[in-house]
């Protein structure tokens, strides 16, 4: 993927939009010197959906339709946790998207 992406970004007009490379740097080419970079560059975000999903109080839900925790008075989550299943796209799209 690291090199297709490159090989993208050669090409006009991205070209023109990315300016020089910085991450990783041009002494990143072989394999290996990918497969270094990948395992010490990549990481997950651990970005959590599901853990007070919204959802009926009888289904273990920890969330109503309006927000709200039950068995609380006046505390709301309003993030990614009250999803009850992972979507197939970024998350924080979902977020912007529709809460």
């Amino acid at each position: 993927m690291l090199k297709f992406v490159r090989a993208i970004l050669q090409n006009e007009p991205i070209s023109e939009c990315f300016g020089k490379k910085i991450n990783p740097g041009a002494d990143v080419q072989d394999e290996e010197d990918i497969k270094a970079w990948i395992k010490k560059a990549a990481k997950t975000t651990f970005y959590t959906a599901g853990s007070c999903s919204m959802l009926l109080k009888e289904l273990d839900g920890m969330v109503d339709p309006k927000l709200r925790v039950y068995g609380t008075e006046n505390i709301r989550v309003v993030d990614l946790s009250v999803l009850p299943l992972h979507i197939a796209s970024h998350m924080q799209t979902y977020v912007y998207c529709t809460i």
